[in-house]
C-alpha cells in the first residue's frame, strides 16, 4: 500500500504531457520553508503572453506563531512557464500583520494589481480593529511597485473579487462587517489606476442574515453586476448597479423544489445574456447549477447537473465555440460528509445538453480533497485551473495543503488515453453512475459492476499502448496480474455503444 501511495503522489506531482500539441500538467506548489509545512491556496491567476502563468498564493505557516499568538500568513507570488515549471517565487510579508491576497488583474501599463486584505495585529489587540483592503502593484518579474491599504469601517473588509474597468481603473467587490461581526454587507469600491479610492457603496440585502459576496462584472452600460448569497436559508442574490454604485435591481432565484441556491460566478454570454454558476438543491440533492438570464435579470433557462446522492457545485465557466464548460467539485452527499472531494469539468451544448464530464483525479483518492477555485481558457484553447489539495487524515489537515495547478486540453484531458466520460446526450446522468470497477487499487484482478451488456474490454498503459484485450468476456472481470505494477486505463464498450474508461492501479 505504501508503494502505491508513492506512485500516486509521483503521478500527481509530476505529470506533464503534450496532448494534440496542447500542454497538459498537474502540479503542486509546496511553499515549504525551513522544514516547516505551509498551508497554501491559489484562488486566481493570469495567463501570460508566453503561455505561462502568474498567480498569488495564500501561505499560512502554522509553525510560525507571532507575538500575538496568531499563525503567520503572507503573500507569495509565483510565475511558471507553459508546462508549470517555476520561473520564480517571491514573498511579500509585513511585521505584525497577516496578509491574505487572492486575486490578480492586469493593468493597462503591463503591470499587475493584486487584491486581498491585511490584518494589523497591533491594532486588533488594542481596539479590535479589523482587516483592511490591501492592493499590491507588481511588475512581470514580481517586483513590488507600490502597496496601498484602503478601509471602509473599523470592522473587517474582505475582498471577493477585483476586476479592471473600461476607464483604466478597477472595481473591488467584497464583504464589510462591523466590529462585533453581527452584520456583514456587500461593498463595491471603485479605484483609479493608482489605487486611489473614487467612491464606495455598501448593500444590506437582508437584515437577518450575512451577505456572502462572490463575484462581479462590469456591464455594457458601465455599471456592475454583483453576485453572491445570504445566510439563513442560503438564497442566491444578484444585484445590478449603475456606474456610481446606485442599486438598480435585485433578484433571487429558488424554484422547482429547491430550498437553497447560491451563485459563485457571473459572465457575459452570447445574445446579450448573463450566465451564472453555483449550486442548487435541498436536503437530499445538491446539483451544479447554470442559470441564464437577460440583462434585466429575467429568467431564461437553467441547467442542473449531478448524480442523486452526490454534492456537485460549479465555480467557473467558459463559453466557447457554441459550448459551455463548467468547472466545480463533486463528492458523495452523506452525513457525516465525506472528504473524498474531486474537481469536475462538464461540457454542455449551448442549449445546456450535457456532452461529457471529467474528474480530477479521475479515480477517487480516498480521504483526500482536491478543490479548484478558478478556471480560465489558455492560449492553446485548453483550460487552466488553480486551487489546492490536502489530506484530511493528517494530524493537522491544513499542514498537508499545497497550491494545485491543472492544465488540461480542449477536451478536458490531462493525459492520453483520456479517461472518457462521453456518453449519449440524454443518458449522461444515468450512465455515469452505471459502471463500477473494483477493487482499485488491486493486484491485477478487477471486477466490473454494470447493468449494461459488455461488448469488449481493452486496457491501455499511460503511453496509450494497448496491453490487454478481451472480445469474449464470460464474466464481468479481468485479470492483468501479469502486467507490471503501475497505472492503466480500462476501456469498456457496451453493446449499446456507450463507452466508459477509468484509470486503475495495479500494485
Amino acid at each position: 500500500m505504501k508503494a502505491s501511495l508513492v506512485i500516486t503522489l509521483f503521478f500527481l506531482l509530476t505529470i506533464s504531457k503534450i496532448s494534440l500539441s496542447q500542454n497538459t500538467f498537474s502540479k503542486f506548489y509546496d511553499n515549504n520553508t525551513n522544514g516547516n509545512r505551509i498551508s497554501d491556496q491559489g484562488h486566481d491567476f493570469h495567463v501570460l503572453k508566453d503561455s505561462g502563468f502568474l498567480f498569488p498564493t495564500i501561505s499560512v505557516n502554522l509553525y510560525e506563531i507571532d507575538t500575538f499568538n496568531f499563525a503567520v500568513s503572507y503573500l507569495q507570488i509565483i510565475r511558471t512557464n507553459k508546462i508549470g515549471d517555476t520561473v520564480f517565487k517571491k514573498v511579500y510579508r509585513r511585521k505584525n500583520h497577516n496578509i491574505v491576497t487572492k486575486y490578480i488583474v492586469k493593468n493597462s501599463d503591463s503591470s499587475f494589481l493584486l487584491a486581498g486584505y491585511i490584518f494589523d495585529l497591533v491594532k486588533y489587540k488594542a481596539d479590535s480593529t479589523g482587516a483592511e483592503i490591501l492592493l499590491v502593484k507588481i511588475n512581470l518579474n514580481g517586483d513590488t511597485l507600490w502597496t496601498k491599504t484602503v478601509g471602509i469601517s473599523d470592522g473587517d473588509e474582505l475582498v471577493s473579487r477585483i476586476i479592471s474597468t473600461n476607464d483604466g481603473g478597477f472595481a473591488i467587490f467584497g464583504q464589510t462587517c462591523n466590529k462585533k461581526e453581527t452584520n456583514c454587507d456587500y461593498f463595491l469600491m471603485k479605484v483609479d489606476s493608482n489605487g486611489t479610492k473614487l467612491w464606495q457603496s455598501t448593500y444590506s440585502l437582508n437584515a437577518n442574515s450575512w451577505e456572502l459576496p462572490q463575484s462581479v462584472i462590469e456591464t455594457k452600460e458601465k455599471g456592475f453586476l454583483m453576485v453572491g448569497h445570504t445566510t439563513g436559508g442560503i438564497n442566491s442574490v444578484i444585484v445590478k448597479v449603475d456606474s456610481l454604485g446606485k442599486q438598480l435591481w435585485k433578484k433571487s432565484f429558488n424554484k422547482n423544489g429547491a430550498t437553497f441556491s447560491f451563485v459563485i460566478n457571473v459572465y457575459h454570454a452570447e445574445n446579450n445574456t448573463y450566465l451564472f454558476v453555483g449550486g442548487i438543491g435541498n436536503s437530499v440533492s445538491h446539483k451544479g447549477w447554470i442559470l441564464r438570464t437577460d440583462t434585466s435579470g429575467k429568467f431564461i433557462k437553467e441547467t442542473r447537473t449531478g448524480k442523486d446522492g452526490y454534492y456537485t457545485t460549479f465555480r467557473a465557466l467558459v463559453e466557447s465555440d457554441d459550448k459551455i464548460y463548467a468547472q466545480g467539485e463533486t463528492k458523495e452527499y452523506v452525513l457525516p460528509q465525506s472528504d473524498d472531494l474531486q474537481t469536475c469539468l462538464y461540457a454542455f451544448t449551448s442549449t445546456g445538453d450535457p456532452l461529457w464530464r471529467r474528474t480530477y483525479p479521475d479515480s477517487l483518492v480516498k480521504n483526500k480533497r482536491y478543490l479548484i477555485y478558478d478556471m480560465k481558457p489558455s492560449l492553446d484553447n485548453g483550460f487552466a485551473m488553480i486551487g489546492f489539495g490536502m489530506d484530511p487524515q493528517a494530524t493537522n489537515p491544513q499542514n498537508n495543503q499545497d497550491v494545485w495547478f491543472l492544465k488540461v486540453d480542449s477536451n478536458g484531458c490531462l493525459y492520453q488515453p483520456c479517461v472518457d466520460m462521453t456518453v449519449g446526450i440524454n443518458k449522461m446522468h444515468e450512465k455515469l453512475a452505471a459502471v463500477k470497477i473494483y477493487p482499485n487499487p488491486s493486484k491485477g484482478h478487477f471486477f466490473i459492476e454494470t447493468d449494461e451488456k459488455i461488448k469488449e474490454i481493452e486496457v491501455f498503459d499511460l503511453l496509450g499502448q494497448s496491453v490487454y484485450m478481451n472480445l469474449n468476456l464470460v464474466k464481468n472481470e479481468i485479470n492483468i496480474s501479469h502486467l507490471d505494477n503501475g497505472f492503466y486505463v480500462i476501456k469498456i464498450i457496451m453493446l449499446s455503444g456507450i463507452e466508459y474508461s477509468e484509470r486503475v492501479i495495479k500494485q
